[in-house]
């Protein structure tokens, strides 16, 4: 007989296991699988949706490189370049945004390579930022102080002179800011010494350096300590005559008449005066500090000569003709600086002064060659313009669109003091058809008759083609 084997249960496969434990037919677990599917893509969906929505339009790609593995260009790309809105975000936010870059650029320093360097005038820069955010915010200051003297102590030892004078502006700069919060004697010390540490020499950006005026002159204005801040901007004046560039030199002249004529500026500018009574006492206050304490800066020059402007009429003209002479003398002591440039403006006063009431010859040519022959016989605005000044192009662009002069009751001359193609003036005329333009040399004719040295200004005539009235358009009322 056939030998018989043992039973040996069926191998069951994992199919059958999962039939056995589930109880499931084919059919069903075919469902199972396809319920399990769709709800993974759903839970899939909504974790997607959900980062779609906290990430805002400008978070990089969800990619993210690690920070470990990015470039010193990468790291020096951004530690440069400040966020679109800085100025706008709240103190706190600024201050992590510095913070968190200045931590970068100084590993960047640490590790060397071709971006050190770079990263080390960075670090100047957001070190001078950083001490003014937190004196404005009333933190300590003191390291971050500390550090940006350190920079400055390691660029002075390897020649960098451009970072030198970069880590002297910012603190000077963090440090004046810093007294408008502070005054006490301490700070002040410590602002002066900022100060003294400037070169001259390297005093050649006009753009920091008006900024450097501007906080420096608020200070003074805020200042409980009047006479502390007076011998601050002297000390900061005294810098700023020395630089190379003109204009950085006359922001130092003018800082030693600030103290005195500051409110003189505001007058002008803000038109505080508003009768004739308090026009004339502005006036005698203004000539008894001028004869006692002689301006030395252009700036104070040009606010007295715009004062002028509201003498130069036929009522007034005998006064401004007195006052003239008294600033002739006062400005004997002038500057050399700018003694030319005194002479030359008090010169120009004299002019309008003798033409007031007096016909012109208004004879010349249009711009287009043509004799100048007026529309009519009613006054004349006769307007002083430049291409090349802003403020002037913008004053003539409103006139025009304005309707403060009506072109059949008055002849609208234009007059520019720069030198213009015929294209250039067809184009203008074309846009500002109530104007009539004069050609180069009718303008600059009249430009010297009348002793015109800025622009925008304007000139009133009366039917007979008599001035009767000078004034600075931009602050004509």
């Amino acid at each position: 007989m056939p030998r018989r084997m043992p039973y040996q249960r069926p191998r069951s496969t994992f199919k059958d296991k999962i039939f056995h434990t589930t109880g499931m037919s084919v059919g069903g677990l075919v469902k199972l699988v396809i319920v399990l599917a769709i709800a993974a893509g759903g839970i899939a969906f909504i974790v997607l949706e959900e980062g779609a929505q906290k990430s805002s339009p400008d978070d990089r790609p969800v990619t993210m490189v690690d920070p470990k593995r990015k470039t010193s260009e990468q790291k020096y790309m951004e530690v440069s370049l400040m966020p679109a809105d800085f100025n706008k975000k709240r103190p706190v936010e600024r201050i992590e945004i510095v913070l968190a870059k200045i931590k970068s650029c100084e590993e960047l320093v640490r590790g060397g390579g071709q971006y050190a360097d770079r990263a080390t005038d960075q670090l100047v820069n957001l070190y001078g930022i950083y001490c003014e955010l937190q004196d404005s915010a009333g933190l300590d200051a003191e390291k971050s102080y500390s550090r940006l003297s350190q920079l400055r102590q390691q660029a002075a030892e390897v020649g960098n002179e451009q970072r030198v004078a970069k880590a002297d502006f910012l603190r000077a700069y963090a440090a004046t800011a810093r007294l408008r919060k502070y005054d006490e004697k301490s700070d002040f010390r410590f602002a002066a010494d900022a100060v003294l540490n400037l070169e001259s020499k390297n005093l050649v950006n006009v753009k920091e350096l008006n900024k450097l005026y501007s906080v420096a002159t608020l200070l003074h204005d805020e200042a409980s300590e009047k006479d502390n801040s007076t011998i601050f901007l002297s000390l900061l004046a005294d810098k700023l005559i020395e630089s190379a560039v003109t204009p950085i030199s006359n922001l130092g002249l003018n800082l030693k008449d600030y103290p005195v004529y500051s409110r003189f500026y505001a007058a002008i500018d803000k038109r505080a005066f508003t009768t004739r009574e308090s026009k004339f006492e502005l006036f005698r206050n203004l000539f008894a500090t001028i004869e006692k304490n002689p301006p030395q800066s252009p700036r104070t020059y040009e606010t007295t000569l715009r004062f002028f402007d509201d003498l130069l009429n036929q009522s007034d003209a005998k006064y401004a003709g007195v006052l003239s002479l008294r600033l002739t003398k006062a400005a004997s002591m002038v500057s050399p600086k700018i003694k030319a440039y005194v002479e030359r403006a008090i010169s120009n006063i004299g002019r309008r002064v003798a033409t007031i009431g007096k016909p012109m010859d208004l004879a010349g040519a249009k711009w287009d060659g043509t004799a100048l022959v007026l529309p009519n016989e009613n006054p004349t605005v006769l307007v002083f313009w430049s291409s090349d000044n802003t403020k002037s192009t913008n004053y003539i662009k409103e006139l025009a669109r304005s309707d403060r002069f009506d072109p059949w009751a008055t002849n609208i001359l234009l007059a520019s003091v720069t030198e213009l193609t015929d294209e250039e003036l067809k184009k203008y005329s074309i846009a500002m058809r109530k104007f009539t333009f004069l050609d180069y040399a009718t303008s600059q004719k009249m430009m010297q008759q009348l002793g015109i040295d800025r622009v925008p200004y304007m000139v009133t005539m009366d039917k007979s083609g008599s001035p009767i009235r000078f004034g600075d358009a931009a602050y004509s009322r």
